[in-house]
């Protein structure tokens, strides 16, 4: 069974849209067409699909990452970047770079305490 919240919530993700409003909008209708295709459990697919060209209608509908998943992905972190000025894009580097490195030890500390436990 198809989720219709799932797809409106996808198609904003992929505009890199935060409302129902916002992707009315963007489709030229009015914002209460939206909770109407929730409530009857049906949307207008053909409209979504040729508003969001660069993303697989497999992911739009069901979900399934496809092999353009990746690329989908950074064109979305490559848009919401943008939105960033220098200094703050080099905030949320050093966090990164942080978070990864918090992974690697935690990832490291595991592998040391499972070596541990089997002696």
């Amino acid at each position: 069974m198809i989720d219709i919240f799932s797809i409106i919530e996808r198609a904003k993700l992929a505009l890199n849209l935060r409302t129902d409003s916002e992707l009315a909008r963007k489709l030229e209708i009015k914002p209460s067409a939206i909770s109407m295709w929730k409530q009857r459990g049906s949307i207008d697919l053909i409209s979504l699909l040729n508003l969001c060209p660069n993303v697989s209608s497999d992911w739009l509908i069901y979900g399934n990452k496809s092999d353009s998943y990746e690329f989908e992905l950074k064109n979305t972190i490559d848009k919401m970047l943008k939105q960033f000025n220098k200094n703050e894009l080099k905030k949320i580097e050093l966090l990164l770079s942080e978070m990864l490195e918090t992974k690697q030890l935690k990832n490291r500390l595991s592998e040391l305490e499972s070596k541990i436990e089997v002696k």
